[in-house]
Formats: C-alpha cells, sequence, structure tokens
C-alpha cells in the first residue's frame, strides 16, 4: 500500500491564501450561484480558479502544487462555499481527485494527470470516496448488497450522495 501524503499547515489570511481568488469569486462566481444550483456546471470559474491555484494547496510543486498541506485546501472550499455550496462540492471533489494522484502508486498516472488536474486544465472528481473514506477509517462503508438473478439489490445508507440529474452538464 502506497503511503498517503498528508500535510497541514497553517491557516492564511486572505493575501496568503490566493491572490485573485476573492475577487474571482465574486465577479465569476456569485452571478450564476443560482444557475448553478439549477444544474448549470461553472466549468470556466473551477477552471480560472485551477488556474489560481485553488486546486493545488495540498500538491506536492514536483508535480504543479503549492505545497501548502490541507489546511490551504480546506481553506479554498470554505471561501467558494461561502458563495455557493454546489460549487464548494465541485472544489472538494477536484481536489479530492487530486490527492489520490498525489497518493497512487502508479507513477506513471501521477506524473501524466496530477499537474493537469492540479491546475485545473482537467476537471474530474471521485466516484470512490465513500470506499476511500472506509479504506482511511474516516466513515464506515453502510451498505450491503445482495445477489439477485438480475443483478444486485443494495440496501443501506449513504451519509453524503451526490447524483448528476438527467439531461444536466
Amino acid at each position: 500500500m502506497p503511503q498517503i501524503v498528508h500535510t497541514v499547515a497553517a491557516k492564511s489570511s486572505s493575501r496568503e491564501l490566493l491572490p485573485g481568488l476573492e475577487g474571482l469569486i465574486a465577479s465569476r462566481l456569485a452571478p450564476q450561484v443560482t444557475e448553478i444550483d439549477c444544474g448549470a456546471y461553472p466549468r470556466e470559474f473551477l477552471q480560472d480558479l485551477g488556474r489560481l491555484g485553488g486546486f493545488a494547496g495540498a500538491v506536492d510543486p514536483q508535480y504543479g502544487g503549492l505545497g501548502r498541506g490541507l489546511a490551504h485546501v480546506i481553506e479554498v472550499m470554505t471561501r467558494v462555499s461561502a458563495e455557493c455550496m454546489s460549487t464548494g462540492f465541485l472544489v472538494w471533489c477536484q481536489t479530492t481527485l487530486a490527492w489520490y494522484l498525489q497518493n497512487t502508486a502508479n507513477e506513471a498516472l501521477r506524473e501524466r494527470l496530477l499537474p493537469e488536474v492540479a491546475s485545473g486544465e482537467a476537471l474530474g472528481g471521485t466516484g470512490l470516496s465513500n470506499t476511500m473514506k472506509t479504506c482511511a477509517a474516516i466513515e464506515d462503508i453502510r451498505l450491503r448488497a445482495r445477489r439477485m438473478p438480475d443483478g444486485y439489490v443494495v440496501n443501506g445508507a449513504l451519509p453524503w450522495v451526490s447524483a448528476r440529474r438527467r439531461g444536466s452538464r
């Protein structure tokens, strides 16, 4: 199993966090919050946030990151979420993907994708968050599957679930 990289840095002040972050939130995110909450995907905002370093806080500088640690990542998510919780969740998805890539044993994958994810050039997320939280002893899986002739029946509870609505982007 690969070594898990977890760094925590001291909380940053507004000026130290990311120059331009507050202006980006005010000019690019705030005007579209209602549309985002109705299903619009804020691609341009996320890519602009990535160019500022919004997904690179805990990524090693060797891969285009800032190396500032988990506290930096959490503070960026907090600032974005204060304006739009839906977009804050997308920031979590992107930074979680960066964390997965930072910690993978697959060096070729890390070298190829991590710089693009850290910069926001490539946008993505995680479909394995509940499994990863279980592996990291953060949360137990509370689902049980029963095999049926035509597939599976799954029962249980998921504390946080997101699903893309049909037809949304």
